[in-house]
């Protein structure tokens, strides 16, 4: 399933590429909002979304999805970046000695 990363937040337009008469579509962008757009546009906050497409006709139903990640970004609108805490861990080395490192 393919993913996509994006800066919170995100207006995403979808483009539906099913062929076919008397279609019908279902779009559900997994926040509890839907759209029955043939091409619809979605907001998204912060989190993970998967966006599914369900296209019928008299002949059937047909799925396909995707997901969509919005992160917190920066001032200069790249994706924030978590800093680590730095501390100290009690490890062992071979001979039984104690040792420290950071992590």
């Amino acid at each position: 399933m393919p993913v996509t990363l994006n800066i919170a937040p995100v207006t995403i337009s979808f483009s539906n590429t099913s062929q076919g008469d008397g279609l019908s579509y279902l779009w559900n962008f997994g926040d509890g909002e839907s759209s029955q757009k043939e091409n619809p546009s979605h907001t998204f906050n912060r989190g993970a979304w998967e966006v599914t497409l369900t296209v019928t006709n008299e002949n059937g139903t047909d799925t396909s999805s995707t997901v969509i990640v919005a992160v917190e970004g920066d001032e200069d609108g790249n994706p924030k970046k978590k800093t680590k805490k730095k501390g100290k861990v009690k490890g062992k080395k071979k001979g039984g000695k104690s040792s420290f490192f950071s992590l």
